[in-house]
């Protein structure tokens, strides 16, 4: 390891991650290289069959030839070998150099002038109960000052010993479970926005063994200035002493939080806790988060990230079910929400979520306490979307009169008493508006502006006059809880070969996501009696059904006449006649129309519902307007056709355009 360590190698791929192009893109400049006056490197040994260059003589050839899209290519190629220099090495390697950069940061003198006694030394007066640096740097033994010169060049690469330890950590973190960067960054985010107000005297922990990145993240949230206590998990392992050295390097001095083997710790005075559970049960998880909960007191927050199997699915664990239900009843879950899927790259299908946690609402009757929820499925964690979503949780820990203040984005208002009794997903209430305040008034005034700039003919067209509404929306439910609960049917398209559908003849209509994205396209057609013996198993839509599909985006339409073909990959969504629960077909595929791109996780969309009274109407006012917008369409096509022809017929000679003369008024 010493050796490597003096002369840092690398592999093909760490080539290409150095000069920033595609790995073919290496093998290519090593055949073209061959017998010109800057030949490619040769190689200097192998590993699991792997060549192996060396890293300086690497970054040379690509100062000297200019190939690549790094111009620091020579500068960066210490800091590009250490994927090589771990692989080759050791987790006790990765310690030790972990600990001379942490050490880099406490020091003055550069590490490469000091002796191995000299280095041993300094980490004894840096860290006198060696919590995390003198027992790393000693196991290091004949290698320590090999290592330390190997840190030098690292953090001249890098240009800081906190950067090279952050290239280090990428290096051998990176199959570990640690959330995606929008995640962490939306942790930060929220972290930094709980412990607002309570700078300075409060606490930043994380009650979570071996964690550090929520710690950081929250820490390069804050505004400059603000340096909370920072309290770590430390159970003495090595995890635990690689989170302490990863903060120190950044300039932070972590102290000790004890967490015995149940989980149980003790945080005092005014803190924010962050905490991400993996690995657990549902039941294992709630009592993770219930430890959290019953430490805490009013000064206290926390934000907490977790499977969301466990924190917003529903459970089927009984004890579970229990143990999230008290939870909730306690009043410290202040906001509840499921993030989309990604968010744990290692676990890219595994949905995780948020609970932040707080001060119980002591002084509201508990019949009108409330909990926030959010449902973030199908969104991208982008950074417009996490700001909107961290004041939504701000405003998730407001009092009861300010509660209802603010507008929110994702979140909504959700009566706790409701949460209990909910048998689903605890998000599956998100869709719902927040709380009727002004909205009818905006509604109805936005409603009369547009219909009175759409002309008179716009409300005949209704069919029905607008009154204040006097009936109690309904919660909105997934498409999952719906076809579970037999309100709706998931009928699947057909598997069509591409030359049975035709565009000329009278057959039956196909309804594919080639009408769906666009509904001006030239009608296709099958022959119905083909089409029945190809497809015997097939189903024709019933009139009222929803076709829809979820790529390249989602989108419905409701096919009022029925007796269509779906091809593949289309659906049909049936509302059940004897009991539609609420569904009205327009509404259904408005809500899917209005799902974000990228959202193809169907089941989980919620669809909204009408009291019975308002089913008819609606689907009849709706359906006028989309026969309208159909109507609408038939005439910018027959303009632009008669645009075209009067262009043609002019510019040809074959026509010419003459001014119309003015009416005559009578007696003149």
């Amino acid at each position: 390891m010493s050796q490597h360590l003096d002369a840092p190698l690398l592999t093909l791929p760490d080539v290409a991650r150095l000069a920033r192009v595609k790995r073919p893109v290496v093998s290519v400049w090593r055949t073209r290289a061959a017998g010109t006056d800057h030949p490619f490197p040769a190689a200097r040994g192998t590993r699991a069959n792997q060549e192996l260059f060396d890293a300086s003589e690497i970054g040379e050839w690509l100062e000297a030839t200019r190939r690549g899209n790094n111009p620091e290519a020579l500068a960066d190629a210490d800091a590009f070998s250490i994927r090589s220099a771990l692989d080759h090495g050791s987790p006790r390697i990765a310690a030790g150099l972990e600990a001379l950069l942490a050490l880099a940061r406490l020091v003055d003198s550069p590490l490469d002038t000091l002796s191995s006694d000299g280095l041993l030394d300094e980490a004894d007066d840096a860290d006198p109960e060696d919590s995390c640096l003198w027992t790393e740097l000693n196991d290091l033994g004949d290698e320590l000052s090999t290592a330390a010169r190997y840190t030098r060049r690292l953090i001249n690469a890098a240009y800081n010993p906190a950067a090279a330890f952050e290239q280090l950590t990428a290096a051998h973190l990176e199959r570990t479970s640690l959330p995606s960067p929008e995640a962490i960054a939306l942790i930060g985010s929220a972290g930094a926005e709980l412990l607002r107000g309570l700078i300075p005297e409060a606490a930043l922990a994380d009650p979570v063994p071996g964690c550090s990145e929520l710690t950081l993240a929250v820490l390069r949230a804050l505004p400059e200035g603000a340096e909370p206590r920072i309290l770590l998990a430390d159970d003495g392992g090595p995890s635990c002493r690689g989170a302490r050295r990863r903060l120190l390097v950044h300039g932070t001095q972590p102290e000790a939080l004890a967490v015995d083997s149940e989980g149980h710790f003790a945080v005092t005075g005014a803190a924010v806790l962050v905490a991400h559970l993996v690995g657990s049960g549902q039941e294992q998880t709630l009592g993770r988060v219930e430890n959290i909960a019953l430490q805490m007191d009013d000064r206290q927050r926390a934000v907490v990230l977790a499977p969301a199997r466990a924190l917003t699915d529903p459970l089927s664990d009984k004890a579970a079910e229990a143990l999230r239900a008290d939870l909730l009843r306690g009043g410290r879950v202040r906001a509840v929400v499921r993030l989309p899927e990604g968010a744990l790259p290692s676990r890219p299908r595994e949905a995780q979520a948020l609970w932040i946690l707080g001060p119980a609402h002591a002084d509201v009757e508990l019949s009108d306490r409330w909990t926030m929820v959010a449902d973030l499925t199908g969104h991208q964690l982008t950074r417009a979307v996490r700001e909107d979503l961290v004041g939504d949780i701000a405003a998730s820990l407001l009092d009861q009169d300010s509660i209802w203040t603010h507008s929110y984005r994702f979140a909504r208002i959700t009566y706790t008493r409701t949460l209990l009794a909910t048998r689903g997903s605890l998000v599956q209430l998100a869709g719902q508006p927040a709380k009727p305040s002004s909205r009818p008034a905006e509604l109805e005034l936005h409603l009369d502006a547009l219909l009175d700039a759409l002309g008179t003919d716009a409300r005949e067209l209704l069919g029905h006059t607008l009154s204040p509404g006097a009936h109690t929306p309904l919660p909105a439910e997934s498409i999952e809880r719906l076809i579970a609960a037999g309100n709706l049917a998931c009928l699947p398209g057909t598997r069509m070969d591409s030359g049975e559908a035709s565009s000329a003849g009278d057959g039956t209509r196909l309804l594919g996501v080639r009408e769906l994205m666009d509904p001006t396209a030239i009608r296709r057609t099958v022959d119905l009696l083909e089409f029945t013996a190809l497809h015997p198993s097939a189903r024709l839509t019933e009139p009222g059904d929803v076709v829809f599909c979820t790529s390249p985006r989602p989108a419905a339409v409701v096919d009022e006449e029925g007796a269509s073909a779906v091809p593949y990959p289309a659906r049909i969504l049936r509302i059940s006649q004897a009991d539609p629960g609420g569904l009205s077909p327009a509404l259904l595929a408005a809500d899917i129309n209005a799902r974000p791109a990228g959202d193809r996780h169907w089941k989980q969309w919620r669809a909204r519902r009408l009291p019975e009274a308002q089913r008819g109407p609606l689907a009849e006012a709706m359906g006028a307007v989309v026969r309208e917008q159909a109507a609408a369409r038939v005439r910018l096509e027959r303009l632009a056709e008669l645009n075209r022809l009067l262009a043609d017929a002019v510019a040809s000679g074959a026509l010419a355009l003459e001014p119309t003369e003015p009416a005559r008024e009578e007696g003149r």
